[in-house]
């Protein structure tokens, strides 16, 4: 996305009422722009309380990484598979450790130089455990050195979003698994609450404008999008295209309400449901 429409894109964003933005890779690396850092100091400037952004940590590099540690983001998580170019490979398909390793050990070094308060989350995405993961050398002679209530370890991420069930068991590595549960909606009161994510907007690299801005299946970018509320290249702005199709945002939200799923919604392991009065109060 351009600089330009973004920036009228957080300044109606933030028109609107919201101040907290999540830059995530939902259909790329968000750090593949080659002015992610700029993106950010637009948001931050416009007044957004909370920004934060997901990545896989190779591109880093490439980036002003001691810009990117006072340009207004408030946290960065790193999804990984292990601190080895073997694992790395095995798991991601890429041989990209040395230039992840280079990204992580700058990242480190500045965020200790310049004493940010940036919190750095790494998520591991492996058949490995964390003791595994801890016991190797780039984290027993590097990364431990720099540990601290800002920079930490996850547990192990192992069973994995099956993609609206595009993504089967047997896709994965051996140890890694695809969570197939169906959607937890069944409560003891025998009924759907509406889930929080449908209250999330979320806009993709070429305008698109859906709900629930993490989870899509094979539709996405088309007109078959169960999610999709519109484009912003046919608005002024964000915020026309949210009141202009507010009939379309509520008639999801009521008919997730009543039991009538997106497809993409009925196979989802991220329900979130909101339980009691609220939910009415939401969708009035």
């Amino acid at each position: 996305m351009p600089t330009n429409e973004f920036t009228i894109l957080v300044k109606s964003a933030f028109e609107l009422g919201y101040r907290t933005l999540g830059l995530y890779p939902l259909t790329g690396e968000v750090f593949t722009h080659d002015k992610a850092i700029e993106l950010i100091k637009i948001a931050k400037k416009e007044g957004f309380d909370h920004i934060s952004a997901y990545t896989n940590g190779i591109l880093l590099f490439k980036h002003d990484i001691p810009e990117l540690l006072i340009s207004g983001i408030n946290s960065l998580n790193i999804s990984f598979p292990g601190f080895t170019g073997a694992i790395f490979e095995e798991v991601f398909g890429v041989p990209k450790f040395l230039e992840f390793k280079k990204s992580i050990i700058t990242l480190l070094k500045t965020h200790r130089k310049l004493n940010s308060k940036i919190t750095l989350r790494f998520i591991p995405m492996s058949y490995l455990t964390t003791e595994e993961i801890r016991e190797s050398d780039f984290y027993r002679y590097i990364f431990s050195r720099f540990e601290s209530d800002l920079i930490y370890l996850d547990e192990t991420v192992k069973v994995f979003d099956s993609w609206a069930g595009q993504i089967k068991t047997k896709d994965l590595i051996k140890g890694m698994k695809a969570d197939i549960s169906p959607i937890k909606s069944i409560y003891p009161l025998k009924k759907v609450f509406l889930c929080n994510r449908l209250l999330e907007i979320g806009v993709l690299a070429n305008g698109d404008v859906r709900l629930c801005n993490c989870r899509y299946d094979q539709t996405i970018e088309t007109e078959n999008d169960s999610l999709f509320i519109g484009n912003l290249k046919y608005y002024s702005s964000f915020a026309d295209l949210i009141k202009d199709n507010k009939h379309r945002i509520n008639k999801i939200r009521t008919d997730f309400f009543y039991g009538k799923l997106p497809t993409c919604c009925k196979k989802c392991p991220e329900y979130r449901p909101i339980k009691g009065d609220l939910t009415k109060e939401l969708l009035e």
